[in-house]
């Protein structure tokens, strides 16, 4: 048998704070039983550690446009990932998604220990990811979109996505 899967994934930085990270845990485990009808459903929270070390090697390297910085310490990146074959639970699914992350959101801002960045890769569409790469590094890709696409073709042409313009 073929399936034909949705998908969907959605994230958040916080910092690693132990009891934050538990509560978070909880709040996902709670959702399960929401979308456990979904067929075939495969629903993962990942907890992504990024160390100082790895913040660090950007610079290094000769630049940081995710506008990352060691001032805020280690963080961590959660991603919900969801997959499934039964297209009538799309609507459940994806409010389950977002209302989980906006209380993720809420009780990490609580403990002052949200981080706006959003990772480009797991972000949901509702989420705006370029604003989080900071104003200077945002300049930084739009004029490097002018030098090298000055008709915005890839803006264009490229489905989906998040873009500069």
């Amino acid at each position: 048998m073929i399936f034909t899967f949705s998908e969907t994934s959605i994230t958040a930085t916080v910092k690693p704070n132990f009891p934050l990270l538990l509560d978070i845990f909880k709040l996902w485990n709670a959702t399960v039983p929401l979308v456990q009808s979904a067929e075939n459903l495969q629903y993962s929270m990942t907890y992504q550690p990024i160390p100082i070390n790895m913040i660090n090697s950007g610079p290094r390297a000769g630049g940081n446009l995710l506008g990352l910085d060691t001032s805020r310490g280690p963080l961590v990146v959660l991603t919900l990932t969801v997959q499934y074959t039964s297209p009538s639970s799309d609507a459940l699914v994806l409010s389950t998604t977002r209302t989980l992350f906006a209380n993720i959101r809420t009780l990490a801002a609580r403990t002052n220990d949200l981080i706006p960045w959003i990772y480009l890769n797991y972000a949901d569409k509702t989420q705006d990811v370029i604003p989080t790469y900071g104003a200077a590094n945002v300049a930084k890709l739009r004029a490097a979109s002018v030098k090298y696409d000055p008709r915005k073709f890839f803006q264009k042409v490229q489905p989906g996505g998040y873009k500069l313009w």
